[in-house]
């Protein structure tokens, strides 16, 4: 079971992925920021209030930290294609995603099976193998660093909610998107970014 739900949520990030890098080009990172996480909050607040949620102070907190790491993500993935090409920044970003929280299991006393291991070995293997091969990518460099920062705040995301009790149920997403909302809200009014996506595109954003 978990297999199939982590294979839908990636297939759901893929597809979402290719409508919001048009976003992020004809308008602004923080036009696609803001749209993906007030979404994600009012999708994980309507499940709270439809399935058996608990409201717990503590999961709470590490749903704050999971969702500033989620904006950092959004932030640095979406800035890097922008940057430079989704070529270099997603491979950088998926690798460290799913790499980073894996690690974190295992210092926190998990015990991954040897396939685990295998796998997480030919994902950073495969990572250096597209880093150092492939076609001609202009500012690569600026992609390498956007990707960095990308793949560690998902990293720290997963890794950070991963503490979080099954009792709260969707309250650790709800309200840190939210406020991750407000967060990129202000930060595109001081840097003046357009916080929304142009009209002709804002139905891809959604």
């Amino acid at each position: 079971m978990a297999g199939l739900l982590g294979s839908l949520a990636a297939l759901c990030i893929g597809i979402s992925d290719l409508f919001n890098r048009r976003v992020a080009h004809v308008g602004s990172v923080a036009a696609v920021s803001v749209s993906l996480q007030l979404f994600a909050a009012l999708t994980a607040l309507g499940a709270a209030v439809f399935f058996d949620s608990t409201f717990l102070v503590r999961d709470v907190v590490l749903g704050c930290l999971s969702g500033l790491g989620m904006a950092l993500g959004l932030a640095g993935y979406y800035g890097g294609v922008v940057r430079s090409s989704a070529t270099v920044v997603a491979p950088i970003v998926g690798t460290l995603a799913a790499v980073i929280p894996f690690l974190f299991a295992v210092v926190t006393g998990s015990r991954p099976s040897t396939i685990a291991w295998v796998g997480a070995g030919v994902a950073l293997v495969g990572l250096l193998a597209i880093s150092v091969g492939g076609g001609v990518v202009t500012n690569v460099r600026a992609g390498v660093l956007w990707g960095v920062m990308s793949g560690g705040g998902y990293g720290f995301a997963l890794s950070a909610v991963r503490g979080a009790s099954t009792e709260s149920g969707a309250w650790p997403a709800g309200g840190p998107r939210g406020g991750a909302v407000a967060l990129t809200l202000a930060r595109a009014r001081g840097a003046r970014m357009p916080p929304v996506p142009p009209t002709g595109i804002r139905t891809a954003a959604g």
